[in-house]
This record gives C-alpha cells, structure tokens and sequence, in this order.
C-alpha cells in the first residue's frame, strides 16, 4: 500500500512501480545501444558514448545536484538521454522535492512551449507533500534502459526506465518508466514533456543500458 501513494506523481515525473522484474532483462548493451537508435541519422556526435546515469551524483538527487548537471550537459543526443534520467531520478524520490526545488527547477528548465506534465510539476509536488512522504524511497538507474525514439540536433524524444530502491534495500520487481520530450535552448536542454508511452517490459527488455547508475 505504501508504494501505491506513488502513483499520484504520474504525470511529470513518470509512471511509478509498475511491476516488471528487472533481472529478466537480456542482452548486451552493445546489441542494446542498436535497438535504441532512432531509425534516421542521429545528429553530429550523437550517442558518442553511452549516457551515464549519475551525472546528477549517488543517492538521492536534490534540485542543486540536477540542474548542476544539466546545465553541463552536451548538445548531443546523449546528453539530453541523461538529463532525462538525472530529472527522473530528482523527481522520483521520497521525502518528496519540495514545492520550492520543483519551481526552480520549472523556471531553470520548462521549455516555453512546455506543457502541463512540467509546468504543473509544483503544484503535484505540493499536493504529494501534504499527504506526506512515504519514507526513504528513490530511482537507481544502475540496471537503467532508455530508447532514444527520435533525436534531431535540437529535438529529442527518450525513453528511460529505473529501479527502485525503498529504506536502503532494491525492490525486485518494481520499475518506473517515461517518455521525455527536450528541446536544446539557451544553451542547454530543456524539458516540453513527460508522458509514459511505453510499458517496463518492453524498455527493459529491448532498451540500452545507463553506463554505470546510481
């Protein structure tokens, strides 16, 4: 019953806990890497390396950490994958962000053509922190997938997927999936969307590995 109160952030943040076991994912991540390629030509230096998820650091992610990280982030494919997973990460902890870290991170990173699914994010977060936290919970994406499903210079659409970790100890058979949307301005990629279009068995079973995880 615990986990279920994580299903009020849905929108913005992602889906929370579907049940799927992580460990019945197959495959190497090289073979893995192919399946998430956009079917048109990524743009220059995209996916030059794996996306990493711990750029926004280990543990728990506070807004300092991801907006830190994202601001470094490159301009290429890989970079908007792993501000995806750091903004996953951030949102998808308990004790909740607060409703002051949320509008910061709105202001730093909504896009101007950004919907509700992001520019909604405080008023969800205020809503989740009156109900109270449901103690120490958060995403690892140490056995992370994400599926790049379109990429343009400027323009990308991801999809990731993490692990959970309750009171120190992994969850088996819980997983948490979205679908990003980011636009590359101002020098940085900024978030349009967030809505889960793909269940967790099919990112974990044909999605490419996070290097690395936290």
């Amino acid at each position: 019953m615990v986990l279920v109160a994580i299903a009020a952030l849905v929108t913005g943040v992602s889906v929370w806990f579907q049940k799927f076991p992580p460990s019945s994912a197959t495959g190497d991540p090289s073979t893995d890497d192919a399946t998430a390629m956009p079917a048109s030509p990524p743009p220059p230096g995209a996916l030059a390396q794996t996306p990493g998820g711990c750029i926004a650091g280990t543990g728990s992610v506070g807004a300092k950490s991801f907006l830190e990280a994202a601001a470094k982030a490159p301009h290429t494919t890989t970079g908007a994958v792993e501000v995806a997973g750091a903004y996953q990460r951030w949102g998808a902890r308990s004790p909740w962000p607060t409703v002051a870290e949320s509008e910061q991170v709105v202001k730093a990173l909504a896009a101007p053509e950004a919907d509700a699914s992001i520019t909604g994010l405080p008023k969800r977060m205020a809503t989740l922190n009156a109900e109270g936290s449901i103690g120490d919970a958060r995403l690892t994406l140490s056995d992370g997938r994400y599926i790049v499903e379109s990429a343009a210079r400027d323009d990308v659409v991801v999809s990731t997927a993490g692990t959970v970790i309750q009171n120190g100890q992994p969850v088996p058979d819980r997983a948490q999936t979205n679908t990003f949307t980011l636009t590359w301005k101002s020098g940085r990629w900024m978030l349009v969307s967030a809505h889960p279009t793909r269940s967790t068995e099919d990112l974990f079973t044909n999605g490419a590995r996070f290097a690395g995880g936290c």
